[in-house]
């Protein structure tokens, strides 16, 4: 999507900028529904996000639950807790 600086007329200059600008719309932002570059971008985005406070959340709990059974053992270790 690169532009070029024209010498021409402004006349001719102006329908080339238009001309490039509707292009480029049609690619940037879709056209008759279909998503175009700057909405597929959006929902990766969106997607990964979501995923990334998804792990988190995951790794968090299972951080948690690791941390409780290792503190069991470790107390178990100590004669503080006796497990089975």
């Amino acid at each position: 999507m690169s532009w070029t600086r024209g010498n021409r007329s402004v006349q001719v200059e102006l329908a080339r900028t238009q001309a490039w600008i509707e292009f480029n719309d049609v690619a940037l932002n879709g056209v008759s529904g279909d998503d175009g570059v700057v909405q597929e971008w959006r929902d990766f985005k969106s997607q990964k996000k979501a995923f990334e406070t998804f792990m988190k959340i995951g790794m968090s709990i299972v951080g948690l639950l690791a941390a409780f059974v290792t503190t069991l053992v470790g107390l178990s270790a100590i004669g503080l807790v006796h497990l089975r």
